[in-house]
């Protein structure tokens, strides 16, 4: 099983191996220090520590040179992809730092203050860290003492704007989305409202057609009402609505010390299999 955190690496390893930038590859494709070729196969954290044992205290050293390279290239890689925050209960947190994002059970806002559960047709993340912080402690049933909020990367393509429904949206997205307001309040609208936006990013016929049209992700503002109680400016108001969970990478830790190590080798072995 690939770590998540190794993920948006492969990502970066392999987009960099087709286009011929460096990205990595003067890291993980060759030029390899001698002492690190001396480690040879482990299976453990504990197995890697008991190789290392035998080392003299300057391949050590080549060791750590190489690591630090590898943190160097790696935080030049990485500023090609945007940064998001992603707020939850700690528990679920956890869960996505072992095994990623995937799409699940939703609690959405329902009528006078109720909760109603939806199938997540997409992971929401806030480009603001104190939007998901809230995020994260209204889904808190502590009062937010047991949330948390983790920073990740996106490799998105093409996002559909929620709030500009001008003369370039797509005639048949414009159909679809109001063709299905009409049906659930009733009456006619000229464009969705606030609540139309955060109750269509639930409807699978609406995301199925902005997939259709090439677009693999969605976003909009929060309302102003939702931001001045949360002390918030415009500015902190946007979310992002990813459909494909793939999309979303864990922002990978710095290759430091054993456990560094041991997730730095695993890399190259990954990168490996993908070629």
């Amino acid at each position: 099983m690939i770590l998540p955190a190794l993920t948006l690496l492969i990502a970066i390893i392999s987009e960099g191996q087709k286009s011929k930038t460096p990205a990595l590859q003067k890291i993980l494709g060759g030029g390899r220090s001698s002492a690190v070729e001396k480690i040879g196969g482990f299976s453990s954290i504990e197995e890697l520590r008991s190789i290392l044992s035998g080392l003299e205290g300057s391949e050590i050293q080549s060791i750590q040179d190489e690591l630090d390279a590898a943190d160097a290239e790696l935080s030049s890689a990485l500023a090609r992809f945007p940064s998001f925050y992603h707020g939850s209960t700690l528990p679920i947190i956890e869960k996505i730092r072992e095994g990623g994002f995937k799409l699940t059970k939703g609690r959405r806002s329902g009528f006078l203050g109720s909760d109603v559960q939806v199938d997540n047709l997409a992971v929401f993340l806030s480009k603001s860290k104190a939007m998901a912080r809230a995020y994260g402690q209204n889904r808190d049933a502590t009062g937010g003492r047991n949330s948390g909020v983790i920073e990740v990367k996106v490799k998105t393509s093409s996002t559909f704007n929620m709030n500009s429904w001008g003369t370039t949206t797509p005639l048949d997205i414009r159909k679809v989305a109001l063709g299905l307001i009409y049906k659930e309040i009733g009456r006619k609208v000229r464009k969705p409202r606030q609540d139309d936006i955060y109750w269509l990013v639930d409807q699978p016929e609406f995301i199925h057609i902005l997939q259709a049209y090439g677009y693999d992700s969605a976003s909009f503002m929060e309302s102003p009402s939702t931001l001045r109680s949360l002390g918030l400016d415009k500015s902190e108001g946007q979310t992002l609505a990813v459909f494909d969970p793939s999309d979303i990478f864990l922002s990978p830790k710095p290759f430091r010390g054993i456990g560094g190590l041991f997730r730095y080798l695993k890399l190259e072995e990954q990168s490996q299999k993908g070629q």
